[in-house]
């Protein structure tokens, strides 16, 4: 059993088996409240150009929260006056400590040696909603980031 894991494992390792980190705040841009917090997701940089973009992370952040409370589409408009939506991608891996409640890792216990971590040459960050001050980006810890 433990072969069979072991060759999985090597095997999605030889796929190109990737992760990025996201960090994103949906600040009352659905009626149900807000949410803040770091995920990963998985993303094959051989096959796929948008790995590193902020886009990536909106339909996660979306799927966390069962539509209830990050937006599905940078088309989408916030119900609250005030709220906006902003993702951070490409950050490394220990931003998460960050979200001690709030952070979601592709395997549960993140151990998996399944995927390795990636850090974008250049993190993306991007915001909507009428709560952003003009699609600026905010300050995630450490990592002051641009548009």
């Amino acid at each position: 059993m433990q072969r069979l894991l072991a060759f999985a494992a090597l095997f999605q390792l030889a796929l190109g088996a990737t992760k990025y980190s996201c960090v994103f705040d949906c600040y009352l841009f659905k009626d149900k409240g807000s949410a803040r917090g770091y995920l990963e997701y998985a993303c094959d940089p051989a096959v796929e150009t948008d790995c590193c973009t902020y886009t990536k992370c909106i339909a996660q952040a979306n799927s966390l929260y069962g539509g209830l409370i990050c937006p599905g589409a940078i088309s989408d408009e916030p119900d609250h006056a005030e709220g906006f939506a902003q993702y951070h991608v490409g950050l490394a891996e220990t931003v998460a400590d960050q979200y001690p409640r709030n952070k979601f890792f592709l395997y549960s216990d993140n151990t998996s040696t399944a995927y390795t971590h990636a850090a974008c040459p250049t993190p993306s960050c991007g915001c909507f909603g009428t709560g952003c001050s003009s699609g600026a980006c905010q300050t995630v810890g450490t990592h002051t980031l641009g548009n």
